[in-house]
């Protein structure tokens, strides 16, 4: 497993206030407050393989989804993927997916994102259906 990396060129999603990080497995979103500390994620995972991300965000807490590649929608072409249905998790492997891969992240975004699944964890918070 490869671990996240950043990447800091992000083109036309300059303007919003977010950080990526991707590896060949998967892609770690965190959306930014206006003091530049974390604010919500998207931890997507089993890319190429039955993808599902993980999301949080302050108003409405964890959701659960497969993704939807886009790749075999009507019409011949690719589309851009969105999130399908809710989806179980299993929290002990996302856990232990992000520890890994999230090893070489910078401090503020593993801890925030660690925290968040912590609190999934111990079950304090449950993914939205």
């Amino acid at each position: 497993m490869t671990r996240l990396r950043e990447i800091k060129q992000l083109g036309r999603m300059k303007a919003e206030p977010r950080r990526w990080f991707t590896s060949h497995e998967m892609d770690l979103t965190v959306w930014l407050a206006p003091s530049g500390k974390p604010a919500a994620f998207q931890f997507c995972y089993g890319k190429g393989n039955h993808e599902k991300a993980l999301t949080w965000r302050p108003e409405s807490g964890f959701g659960h989804h497969a993704v939807d590649d886009g790749e075999h929608a009507g019409g011949g072409g690719k589309m851009t993927p969105i999130l399908g249905r809710t989806e179980p998790i299993d929290v002990p492997m996302v856990v232990s997916l992000f520890a890994t891969a999230g090893v070489a992240l910078p401090e503020g975004v593993r801890r925030f994102v660690s925290e968040k699944l912590a609190e999934l964890q111990t079950g304090s918070c449950i993914p939205a259906p």
